[in-house]
């Protein structure tokens, strides 16, 4: 009920003000209140009063026996605040041609950082992972999507390619690590 309570305001009562309602509620649990803290973030989504804007985990020190206990953080925004994108998401489309050498092995496509920053190379091989994918039959359209690097130089500028290329191959949901980074094989 509290957090209801501060994403849709309260009216004046008796002797008390009304209370507007806040744009941002976070949601902090510790160990066994953590379904609680989950179920209260779905079911405030699910009405549409809020979105989940972000979770985070981490570990807690704590005094007693355990040391440690699992702790979870989920900030909530408030639906009715949340502003529309402006400008337009058309998808353009850009000629190119194969480039050589453009192979996966095991371990990824292993090329210097200066080639991948070169004219439509990440381009091509990020449309072509689509079209293999498409191809395949795995739902890429209303799909979701996970970005992210080891940090190296180009990291942010490759992952902002690939999300947008994703929205263009109609990905829904895009999970970015925060910097855009993410464990790689």
């Amino acid at each position: 009920r509290a957090a209801r309570s501060f994403l849709e305001g309260v009216p004046a009562k008796d002797d008390k003000a009304a209370k507007p309602p806040v744009d941002t509620v976070t949601l902090t649990a510790l160990g066994n209140a953590i379904s609680v803290a989950c179920f209260i973030g779905g079911t405030l989504e699910k009405e549409g009063l809020a979105t989940i804007a972000s979770v985070r985990t981490k570990w807690t020190s704590v005094a007693g026996p355990m040391k440690h206990t699992p702790n979870i953080t989920v900030v909530l925004k408030r639906k009715a605040a949340e502003k529309a994108l402006s400008g337009s998401l058309a998808v353009t489309t850009e000629s190119t041609s194969p480039i050589e050498g453009q192979k996966p092995g095991t371990s990824g496509l292993r090329k210097k950082t200066k080639v991948f920053m070169g004219k439509n190379y990440l381009e091509n091989f990020v449309q072509s992972t689509f079209d293999a994918l498409k191809a395949t039959g795995v739902p890429v359209e209303g799909g979701t999507i996970v970005i992210g690097g080891d940090g190296r130089y180009f990291n942010k500028d490759a992952t902002q390619l690939i999300a947008k290329m994703s929205v263009a191959n109609g990905v829904k949901t895009l999970w970015i690590g925060n910097d855009a980074l993410l464990s790689t094989p």
